[in-house]
């Protein structure tokens, strides 16, 4: 009988999943999918659906994938300590204990492209198993060294040592550096394991290892991630650690974390009972190798403790079946592997065909490219039982991708025997990419007459390596990975001067596209008459009117500049407290701005801040929030001390500027504060602030925004009462179509 596979998937993920589901079914898998369209979109109405298929033998499913992030299919909220998101009950559907019946994991994607990346990473890793590199990577926090550094020790001796893995250590106590990480990830790790201290955005000393870290990585072998820390699984925030880890191009296969806060001693004794599992018990697929540790922890504390709390907050996000190591097994339902899912043009591919009940030396199967009805034979030649592999180098032999741009050539064969199917004809398609990526849009934010914010977009994800110069001296530099966009903090500028951007972009599959000094922004005149750095406790006075003055100066590595901020906490009880800076006058000429830069985690809707102003001298204040031209209010307040209104409230994690036009106050002299307000239930972390400045600045002429034309295409100017002429010029063989002011 076949396995049974289920997922359950958000309706805007369907269609993306057809690779996947084809892989899982060449590995002797029955796999069903439904949407929350047919099962339902609470928590309640999902486990009412997969109770009905667990009850019946025909549908019992083995394994379940969730497809989406908890936007789409929400986590179980548990009453145990701290809260725990989980997906664990939806797999306990026998009884009314917390062991899982069923194999759980969550795709936590937010997009089609982030669905398609943890696809074919998955695929990947299981199609190449006998060849990925026995390494493991063991990263340990300094604080309870014996602990972490122990526990590592101990696995390798006993587990990973005898299985014959050689066994990276990094541990923070011996002061390896971020870097060290990376490269070690990047060298190919089959497994990375962490155990130290954490937080919903980050490895925090073990050594460090932010998002952007993980988004920075150029690994090919896709290791499985063990989070022995707090918070790296915490669902709520708009994306956590363990969620960039499996979204991202490279990144690893499958992540495994908490989503609240963790133990020393109980991920000692998970993070054993998990190796043992997998090495001495023979566990290869990860999620029972997950369970079984669970157990472990549960047999170690005879079920007290902490044990349902840890059966909740440890989740996976990746495929719960994915195996981890021993070879796939082969049947006779026929499937098609390569080495590669996209290729460039001139590229080439290596094709296997795994179907148990072939028996010749070696056949024809075909290659087609369905944009112009091409097609070849191709030999593949027998190197194992029932396996077979050719190599197509379609650039000498190959076939015209008929496109520009995109393309994509299908493989297939006629299995006479596809299980107890019948004939079949199997396939599988691998992706062309014929053009190079080019820079589609530019925006500029918080421009002043010193700095700015410019944020380059692209028309895929790319490698970009950028460089900011003014005539001919380059000002800022930017290389990054994996992106289809880069933002670059433009501080000590030269007030009305014109400054250009040069850069060079290659995506996955190598087609590489430079451009030189293209047009980026004038900077306008301009006079700064109130700078505050927020890395001195006497540029501000804070105190509450409710509750706890939760404002203090803070050393963070998420500062925008000199590792200092303002931060406002997020307190558990009625809080009502303000950060005040001035007074100081406002200029009464050129256009007066107001420009900050703040990150937030408050509790959506219920803590939140906003920012005010003064005209007489602190006696009264009034919102100035209409006057927010960029990175304004997000959403209303309900019950809150400081009132029902728009404020600053949920998750923004990501050091952002604030731009608010002071027009209205020209001349006047005002104060500003920060005002935070509290409720007195959830907790998260608060509002970090940052580089308050108060100036004065000409309107300078908004550059040409630059977009990626083809047919049909409208080139749209944002140089609104200026003549400009341009040039447009078709660059072959890309046909793309640039303007640029002449």
């Amino acid at each position: 009988m076949l396995r049974k596979y289920l997922i359950i998937t958000a309706p805007v993920f369907e269609s993306g999943l057809s690779d996947f589901v084809a892989h899982k079914e060449s590995l002797g898998y029955a796999v069903t999918v439904v949407t929350t369209a047919e099962t339902g979109t609470t928590t309640d109405a999902i486990k009412t659906y997969l109770q009905g298929m667990y009850d019946n033998l025909e549908t019992r499913p083995e394994f379940l994938l969730l497809v989406g992030d908890t936007n789409k299919i929400p986590a179980w909220t548990s009453t145990q300590a701290d809260s725990p998101r989980n997906d664990l009950y939806y797999g306990t559907l026998d009884g009314t204990d917390y062991f899982p019946d069923v194999f759980v994991g969550r795709f936590s994607v937010s997009s089609a492209d982030e669905l398609q990346n943890i696809i074919a990473k998955t695929i990947y890793t299981e199609s190449h198993l006998a060849e990925l590199p026995k390494k493991v990577l063991f990263m340990a926090s300094s604080d309870h060294f014996q602990i972490t550094e122990g526990t590592h020790n101990y696995v390798d001796t006993n587990y990973f040592g005898p299985a014959g893995y050689d066994a990276t250590k990094l541990y923070n106590r011996l002061n390896p550096g971020t870097s060290a990480t990376t490269s070690a990830i990047n060298g190919g790790e089959r497994y990375a394991v962490y155990s130290g201290h954490g937080d919903w955005n980050q490895w925090a000393d073990g050594p460090v290892f932010y998002e952007d870290n993980v988004r920075a990585l150029t690994n090919s072998v896709y290791p499985f991630v063990f989070s022995f820390a707090c918070l790296t699984g915490k669902y709520e925030s708009s994306e956590c650690f363990g969620e960039t880890w499996i979204r991202v191009a490279n990144g690893g296969t499958t992540f495994w974390g908490s989503s609240v806060y963790s133990y020393w001693d109980e991920d000692d004794v998970l993070e054993k009972g998990v190796f043992k599992a997998a090495f001495t018990d023979g566990l290869d697929q990860i999620c029972p190798m997950f369970n079984a540790g669970k157990m472990a922890l549960y047999n170690h504390y005879a079920g007290g403790g902490s044990s349902k709390r840890y059966f909740e907050q440890y989740n996976l996000m990746g495929d719960p079946s994915v195996y981890t190591k021993g070879n796939l097994p082969n049947s006779s339902r026929g499937r098609i592997l390569l080495d590669v899912s996209k290729v460039a043009c001139n590229g080439q591919v290596t094709v296997q065909v795994w179907d148990s009940d072939l028996e010749m030396e070696w056949f024809y199967m075909t290659v087609e490219n369905p944009g112009n009805g091409d097609s070849r034979q191709i030999e593949v030649y027998k190197f194992d039982t029932g396996k077979y592999a050719g190599l197509y180098p379609f650039n000498v032999q190959g076939l015209d991708p008929g496109v520009s741009g995109s393309g994509e050539l299908i493989f297939h064969y006629a299995d006479e025997h596809y299980g107890d199917e019948g004939a079949k004809d199997v396939t599988a398609t691998l992706a062309l990419d014929c053009d190079a990526p080019v820079l589609i849009h530019r925006e500029i934010d918080a421009l002043q007459s010193t700095g700015a914010t410019a944020t380059l977009y692209f028309d895929e994800k790319c490698y970009a390596d950028v460089t900011v110069k003014s005539g001919g001296t380059a000002v800022a530099t930017a290389s990054e990975n994996g992106v289809d966009s880069v933002e670059l903090n433009l501080t000590g500028l030269t007030p009305e001067t014109d400054y250009t951007v040069d850069f060079q972009l290659t995506d996955e599959v190598g087609n590489t596209s430079t451009f030189t000094d293209i047009p980026l922004m004038t900077t306008p005149s301009g006079t700064t008459v109130a700078n505050y750095p927020c890395d001195d406790s006497s540029e501000a006075t804070h105190s509450a009117d409710t509750g706890t003055d939760v404002w203090s100066m803070t050393t963070t590595s998420g500062a925008h500049s000199n590792g200092k901020c303002w931060f406002g906490e997020d307190a558990e009880t009625n809080t009502d407290a303000s950060l005040v800076i001035g007074p100081l006058t406002v200029p009464a000429s050129g256009v007066p701005l107001l420009t900050f830069w703040h990150y937030y985690d408050l509790e959506t809707g219920y803590d939140g801040g906003v920012l005010e102003i003064s005209t007489d001298g602190g006696i009264s204040w009034q919102d100035i929030g209409n006057d927010i031209e960029s990175g304004g209010y997000d959403d209303y307040l309900d019950g809150d001390p400081i009132g029902d209104r728009l404020a600053w409230t949920g998750t923004n994690d990501t050091m952002s500027p604030v731009r608010v036009d002071l027009s209205s106050y020209s001349g006047q002299t005002v104060s500003f504060r920060f005002r935070i307000g509290c409720d007195s239930s959830v907790k998260k972390t608060g509002w970090y602030v940052d580089d308050i400045t108060v100036g004065s600045f000409s309107t300078a002429p908004d550059p040409l925004a630059f977009l990626n034309l083809g047919s049909d295409s409208i080139l749209y100017l944002n140089s609104a009462g200026e003549a400009v002429a341009m040039t447009l010029t078709a660059r072959t063989p890309l046909e793309k179509l640039w303007g640029q002011r002449l």
